[in-house]
């Protein structure tokens, strides 16, 4: 990989501590006075960031935004212990708390699409709208899909066991090859 690289402009970021449950990254975009918060909720095997840093400058002119990273993820809350889509709603409910926002309308991509309506099905004073993009209400048609979604507890498993650098070797081998040469790919790839 390219070691000159543009990395996109984003909002400042920060780390948050959610009592009882750990600390998480979010975003936030301020938006115009009294807008409504947009609570963005990213897909499996990303960050906020990756499937959300096109949208924040737009959504920041007319929603005070907030993104997180889901636990497992990113800058998000590590565990040795596995979770569930409905512990990732909790914590979605538990960044609200902490901020001191009592209403979001929750934007799941993919996997942050059940996170969404879990998060309005176990907080439904909290939500009040859901915008769900590229998603499903649950990801088990298929049989192949079945197939993919029955694997994951292994991976995840296995994954929380890899050392830091092993995945950075992977990462450079893998997307590494797919981003070498694009101006936000060493950004993506780290």
């Amino acid at each position: 990989m390219s070691d000159t690289f543009a990395a996109p402009s984003l909002p400042p970021g920060r780390t948050l501590d959610l009592p009882g449950r750990g600390r998480t990254f979010i975003r936030e975009v301020a938006g115009p006075p009294g807008a409504p918060t947009l609570l963005l909720l990213h897909g499996l095997g990303a960050t906020a960031d990756l499937n959300w840093f096109t949208a924040y400058s737009a959504l920041g002119r007319h929603f005070h935004v907030v993104a997180m990273d889901h636990r497992g993820h990113g800058r998000g809350i590590r565990s040795r212990t596995r979770f569930r889509l409905a512990d990732c709603a909790d914590d979605a409910a538990a960044v609200c708390d902490a901020l001191g926002i009592s209403s979001v309308v929750a934007v799941g991509y993919s996997m942050g699409g059940p996170i969404s309506q879990l998060l309005w099905q176990r907080h439904r004073s909290l939500v009040s709208g859901l915008v769900l993009c590229a998603t499903s209400r649950n990801f088990a048609g298929h049989p192949r899909e079945q197939a993919m979604f029955m694997t994951m507890p292994v991976v995840s498993g296995a994954a929380r066991l890899v050392p830091g650098n092993v995945w950075r070797r992977v990462g450079d081998r893998t997307v590494g090859r797919r981003v070498d040469g694009q101006p936000f790919g060493a950004w993506a790839a780290s």
